[in-house]
């Protein structure tokens, strides 16, 4: 993970922690969700294909890329992000969450077999799978407590 995604999971993971004791944790767990959902859509095409934020303007950090790398990174981002903002409707238990979340299982778990069966073996289909499967597994863990 890098650093901003350890930023945005540790303001969840506050959230959750406030949450327990019964004080006001609803504004981290936004921030937390939220965040790490607009940095997926915003620079997750150049996080995926190992490209540093301090290097996104450089020409030389572009070499070696494939051209389908990006559309498949952006539809990537674009499931992290409805998984991410599936869990935030989930857990801020707002309206329409199990909507939310079920279409944010659905979208993560068909990408996630896509890239499986398409673009195996490549750092973009690891940095991506890793993310994919994470969300994946904490909208699980989402949709069972809140079926509780």
């Amino acid at each position: 993970m890098k650093f901003a995604e350890k930023i945005f999971v540790v303001f969840i993971l506050i959230g959750f922690v406030l949450r327990l004791f019964n004080q006001q944790s609803a504004l981290f767990i936004f921030l937390g969700f939220a965040g790490l959902a607009l940095l997926y859509l915003l620079l997750g095409p150049f996080l995926f294909n190992g490209i540093r934020l301090r290097s996104i303007f450089r020409k030389t950090s572009y070499t070696g890329i494939p051209w389908w790398a990006w559309p498949v990174a952006l539809w990537g981002a674009c499931a992290l992000a409805m998984g991410l903002i599936g869990l935030l409707c989930t857990a801020l238990q707002y309206r329409g969450h199990a909507f939310a979340l079920g279409f944010g299982i659905t979208f993560c778990l068909f990408t996630d077999l896509i890239f499986f069966f398409t673009i195996r073996r490549t750092l973009l289909f690891h940095n991506l799978s890793q993310r994919i499967l994470m969300v994946f597994a904490g909208s699980i863990v989402a949709l069972i407590v809140t079926l509780l």
